[in-house]
């Protein structure tokens, strides 16, 4: 029994120590952080063009779920999607449109283990990529259209 008393305590001095190296060096990030002469962050605002180039280059979780779900709540017929603010902010319209068809076709496995669609309801969605622009001046745009509440001739 002293042994493993002694055993516990060994390990509760080891955490100990391992807790305060980890707190002293978040205290001299701290202090680096804030290490110039007048003890203010130096920061410089993002212009737009800047963020939008930081978003096109990231990778968002369930962004184009997000905007057909919102869009299928909207009960809108149809909607352009808007690729200056929310969930596809700065991509293009290419990615846009990749990631609003894979969202459509994502699929899920259910409890009887049979593959299904992970959001049945985008079915009725139509994505629709579109160049309003002419051939030599492109102008791309996407689109999202809701077939259950327009009649579609084919």
């Amino acid at each position: 029994m002293a042994r493993s008393r002694r055993a516990s305590s060994s390990t509760k001095a080891t955490n100990t120590s391992a807790t305060e190296s980890a707190t002293s060096t978040d205290e001299s990030a701290k202090s680096t952080v804030n290490n110039d002469s007048k003890g203010e962050h130096n920061m410089s605002e993002l212009t737009q063009e800047a963020i939008a180039g930081l978003l096109s280059g990231s990778r968002t979780r369930g962004a184009g779920t997000e905007v057909i779900k919102d869009f299928l709540d909207s009960e809108a017929a149809g909607i352009e999607v808007d690729l200056n603010s929310g969930a596809l902010a700065g991509k293009s319209p290419g990615q846009a449109y990749t990631t609003l068809l894979n969202a459509k076709k994502r699929t899920k496995t259910d409890e009887g283990g049979a593959t299904v669609l992970a959001m049945p309801e985008a079915a009725k969605v139509r994505v629709i990529k579109r160049n309003l622009g002419s051939k030599d001046n492109e102008d791309w745009h996407v689109f999202l259209i809701n077939t259950d509440l327009v009649d579609v001739a084919a």
